[in-house]
């Protein structure tokens, strides 16, 4: 928390209008993203947003509530705003690394899970496979179901954005936790399967339209009808 309240003690004295940057939701995310606002401020506010991440990652493996520091937070930014919308830009960050809590406390091999997982998105769905958590050394189904969704979720994303090997491995370590092994095996069964993949995503986005397209058709002829007996 020391270094949160450094960083925004800086930021005061540096830059007084430095929540000017939260004023609007998208142009804040445009300032952090885009390099024409890559100004001392904004390359501080990413240190501040990543010195929080840091302790709300901390504090979901201690199982430790949240409240405290952004209670902490609060007291020091003073703006209710503010602190609300940094706890969005997190959440997709901290959504994730939660849902992948129980993989980072297995108590056997991740790597076989990994790869497992892999085979259940691309290859062959298997409803059994989320049944199988104690044979990977997780004890609660619920917690093993949401650590494979949650691992669909991430493959299809980096497949989405079309990233290579070595992106879809990096990112994968930095919003799971994992160890380097992880991150290797994930990048190997991602490049092995990010065609079928691919293709997968497709088939159900087609098939989406076909089902939307079907239920456009009924209720035109629903609506014809109704004309016609008028």
């Amino acid at each position: 928390m020391e270094k949160v309240i450094e960083i925004i003690r800086t930021l005061e004295n540096e830059n007084p209008k430095w929540k000017d940057y939260f004023e609007d939701m998208e142009i804040f995310y445009s300032k952090l993203n885009n390099e024409i606002y890559s100004d001392n401020t904004k390359k501080m506010i990413k240190q501040l947003l990543s010195a929080i991440v840091d302790i709300q990652k901390q504090l979901i493996d201690e199982n430790k509530e949240e409240e405290i520091l952004w209670e902490g937070i609060q007291k020091e930014v003073g703006s209710e705003r503010v602190v609300n919308i940094i706890e969005k830009v997190n959440d997709n960050i901290i959504e994730t690394y939660r849902n992948t809590k129980a993989l980072r406390q297995m108590e056997g091999d991740v790597l076989p899970l990994i790869i497992k997982a892999f085979e259940h998105i691309s290859i062959n769905y298997t409803p059994e496979f989320l049944q199988e958590n104690e044979e990977y050394g997780i004890e609660n189904q619920q917690e093993f179901i949401t650590a494979v969704v949650q691992l669909d979720r991430i493959v299809a994303v980096h497949v989405s954005r079309h990233y290579d090997k070595q992106t879809a491995q990096r990112e994968f370590l930095k919003i799971t936790g994992l160890d380097k092994n992880s991150g290797l095996i994930y990048g190997e069964m991602y490049e092995k399967n990010m065609e079928r993949i691919q293709n997968n995503i497709c088939i159900d986005k087609l098939d989406e339209l076909n089902m939307r397209i079907e239920q456009l058709a009924q209720e035109l002829a629903e609506l014809s009808k109704h004309f016609e007996e008028q």
